[in-house]
């Protein structure tokens, strides 16, 4: 399958790991749950624009979920914080997660993602 890439970022983005079981059933959540329509979604290995500097890189990819909002690139807890806040609604009780100190968020947050193909699987695909 061909993937365009667009020219620009778009103003919402989730950028997500496409062989992660995990992440493919949240990007599912999120297509549930995002009544607006103005999050789009594309998986890491196929997006082609620049990512941000400093990124944690396993096998030429972040080993995070990257979510654009706000002109801001944003990853870890603070990716899915932000996203829960562009869903909206009831989804903006997660943004209680904030007073939870970000070290210690993202701590966990790391644990998750180094364990999510032990625990959900992986697909060969995207």
């Amino acid at each position: 399958m061909t993937v365009q890439q667009p020219e620009t970022k778009p103003e919402l983005l989730l950028l997500y790991d496409g062989h992660c079981n995990l992440c493919n059933w949240a990007v599912a959540y999120v297509y549930r749950n995002d009544r607006r329509k103005r999050i789009q979604t594309q998986s890491l290995q196929s997006y082609k624009l620049p990512l941000p500097e400093g990124l944690n890189l396993v096998e030429g990819i972040p080993d995070s979920v990257l979510f654009y909002a706000n002109g801001r690139w944003h990853n870890q807890s603070t990716a899915i914080l932000e996203l829960m806040r562009a869903l909206g609604g009831v989804h903006r009780f997660f943004l209680l997660g904030y007073g939870i100190p970000a070290g210690l968020r993202n701590a966990i947050y790391r644990w998750v993602s180094r364990n999510r193909y032990r625990w959900f699987g992986r697909r060969d695909r995207c």
